[in-house]
């Protein structure tokens, strides 16, 4: 009796279960984005994702208020343009009455995922999860994780190392072979003759 309940509960989640329309690819940058929040290390912080390029802005917050979103997406905007449509979750900054103001000023279509599906933002999911990586690197090495060339100093430094004393050999080898070399004349290259 258990056993036919479980295969009809089962049924019944599988009818009901809905797929996920997948998002139009759109044909310019910049013109479809997702938003969201995330907490790292006790710090919060926002990222906008551009669907086309897979470019993303990361931001640490200090204050998770729409005020504090609204101004980085007014930021984000007046560097890479206004989007078309921005997606983002149900968290209380995008569904005030401020963000929905900023988007009738601005003119973009703000969308929001289902609740409790995060799947269907899958976008900034991802976007989260590299940035996450990322910024566990970067406190891990003990560098700034909003330093473009983070992780950089490392390899920079062997290279360096590699380098200086590859170059004293080749160095050694240039001006020893230059040396034995007989030297050239213009007439000798085939310039200045007429």
């Amino acid at each position: 009796m258990r056993f036919q309940f479980a295969v009809f509960a089962m049924n019944i989640w599988l009818l009901n279960k809905k797929t996920l329309i997948p998002v139009e690819i759109p044909t310019r940058p910049w013109s479809n984005l997702a938003i969201g929040l995330f907490v790292f290390n006790g710090k919060n912080y926002v990222i906008l994702v551009d669907y086309y390029s897979d470019y993303w802005q990361l931001t640490e917050l200090h204050h998770t208020s729409a005020t504090e979103v609204i101004n980085f997406c007014k930021e984000q905007f007046s560097r890479h343009g206004i989007c078309d449509i921005l997606l983002s979750d149900n968290a209380s900054q995008f569904s005030s009455a401020e963000f929905s103001s900023l988007a009738v000023e601005l003119e973009f279509q703000h969308s929001t995922s289902s609740p409790y599906h995060s799947q269907s933002n899958g976008k900034t999911e991802s976007a989260v999860k590299i940035a996450k990586r990322l910024l566990t690197k970067a406190f891990r090495d003990g560098s700034d994780p909003f330093n473009c060339n983070f992780g950089m100093e490392k390899y920079a430094k062997r290279t360096e190392q590699q380098s200086s004393s590859t170059f004293d050999v080749k160095a050694h080898e240039n001006a020893t072979s230059y040396a034995s070399t007989p030297s050239t004349s213009a007439s000798s290259t085939g310039r200045g003759q007429r």
